[in-house]
């Protein structure tokens, strides 16, 4: 019930944002879009921060990576926005996976030793 009500809200509270969208000039539709990225990045903070309790800076990170891709793509290459849409978050994926590769080889790995009872490690 609590899902629906959520949902319910959301579908409202963004009709609301996009028939005030339609009738603003275009410097106040993007401050509205700067607003959105702050929310969604700071959403994705809450939930790593506040609900597991732990810190990343790679989150940031990847939001530039994301960010910085869009802004090639639409001023050097004159991509579509929706072709924009789909590109970036592929790259900051793509990105983030290279970087969680690297970092798994510098973690130190357990190796057993010839007694069973006792694991040494590799770094």
């Amino acid at each position: 019930m609590t899902l629906l009500r959520h949902l319910a809200a959301a579908i409202v509270a963004g009709a609301v944002i996009w028939a005030a969208s339609v009738q603003l000039s275009a410097f106040r539709d993007f401050q509205m879009a700067q607003i959105a990225v702050y929310v969604v990045a700071i959403a994705g903070l809450s939930i790593l921060i506040g609900l597991s309790g732990q810190i990343s800076l790679g989150h940031g990170a990847f939001m530039a990576v994301g960010a910085y891709t869009t802004a090639l793509l639409m001023t050097h290459l004159n991509w579509p926005w929706w072709a924009v849409f789909l590109a970036s978050p592929a790259v900051a994926a793509v990105s983030a996976r290279g970087a969680l590769r690297r970092a798994t080889m510098m973690l130190p790995r357990p190796i057993p030793s010839r007694n069973t009872n006792k694991i040494s490690v590799k770094a």
